[in-house]
């Protein structure tokens, strides 16, 4: 625990704003072997799939709940449900919900399964596998930082309590991992309603990214430290890292998926087809050719997919609910005119 919080401490002292990778070859290939195993997904190879899973699984003694979720799911399609419940049971120990997990319907055979019912057997007399006290003190700042955004008249009517709530919260933060080392899954488990995508002090997180109100620190450099010790899930660490630094080092905001809509209210009926986003197309805003070549670089080194491919996951997450990918998102524009129409369709690359 001391050689790892020693890690952190030289990380973040070392850290300049030019990022180069020290990530381990292992935990490079791991995440390789995961987005092979993802893009195998879309092309519906499940198969294959469960082939780089394993290759990455071995990798990496203790996967991300993503790719455990994701390598179940498979599983689950494939009807090989012995592995599934071990995968499924590895979720549970790390805090996921057995009510949620029942909710969803690509899971459905497999609890009316023998194995089904073992996992209900063992969420109702497990042990959770992380430092419970560790958990309790990070569920203390998520309640205190969302205590009194929840309350009527959010920041408006509370904005100072909000702010030294903030001011605290970064304080106590910094203090545990000083203490603990960084909340990763294995030291502070993960959300029991299937968010697997990002860690449980995810608002946290948002509420100290650039130019937030209350951003007290930087974490730029502990996130990059904790990514490259394999802490945190790396889409994750690079949607924080880009939004607590307020640079675009992993293209965290174009890795997004948008639609096109032309209102109905308008009346204008030269594009109907667009008319609502049931019907309109899916792109992506252009990004200059030598920027993205730039990003893509910058990804590779920390085993992220090309932007192309994460804009690919984020579309098919859209139509596919049985898996959980990354937490980039399809944003509906909706134009007013024809002429705003056409001028926004130019900024935008289609699939």
């Amino acid at each position: 625990m001391l050689a790892r919080i020693l890690i952190y401490i030289i990380g973040i002292l070392l850290f300049s704003s030019e990022l180069h990778a020290k990530m381990d070859d292992k935990l490079l290939n791991y995440y390789r072997n995961v987005n092979r195993a993802e893009l195998f997904i879309l092309d519906s190879n499940n198969n294959a799939a469960i082939y780089w899973y394993r290759k990455a699984f071995i990798l990496k003694n203790r996967p991300f709940a993503k790719d455990q979720y994701n390598y179940a799911t498979c599983l689950a399609i494939k009807g090989n449900f012995r592995s599934c419940y071990r995968q499924l049971k590895l979720l549970v120990a790390k805090g996921a919900s057995i009510n949620e997990l029942q909710k969803r319907s690509v899971l459905t055979a497999f609890f009316s399964s023998q194995y089904g019912d073992k996992l209900i057997h063992y969420s109702r007399t497990h042990k959770l596998q992380y430092n419970l006290t560790y958990r309790s003190k990070i569920d203390s700042i998520i309640w205190k930082d969302q205590e009194f955004r929840n309350k009527q008249g959010g920041y408006a009517v509370h904005g100072k309590a909000i702010r030294k709530a903030d001011s605290l919260n970064v304080i106590e933060f910094d203090l545990l991992i000083a203490q603990y080392g960084f909340p990763s899954e294995e030291h502070v488990g993960i959300d029991s309603g299937l968010n697997f995508f990002r860690p449980i002090f995810h608002s946290f997180l948002i509420h100290q990214q650039h130019q937030a109100q209350n951003q007290f620190r930087d974490y730029t450099a502990l996130l990059t430290t904790a990514s490259e010790v394999g802490d945190i899930e790396i889409h994750a660490a690079a949607e924080y890292i880009d939004k607590s630094s307020g640079k675009d080092v992993f293209g965290f905001f174009h890795s997004g998926v948008v639609q096109l809509v032309l209102d109905t209210l308008t009346n204008d009926q030269a594009i109907p087809h667009f008319s609502n986003s049931a019907t309109a197309p899916y792109g992506y805003f252009k990004l200059d050719e030598e920027k993205e070549k730039q990003i893509n670089v910058q990804r590779e080194l920390y085993g992220l997919e090309p932007l192309l491919c994460a804009r690919r996951k984020t579309l098919f997450s859209k139509r596919d609910a049985r898996f959980i990918f990354s937490s980039s998102s399809v944003s509906v524009l909706i134009c007013n005119s024809r002429e705003q129409y056409r001028k926004m369709e130019q900024s935008i690359t289609w699939f």
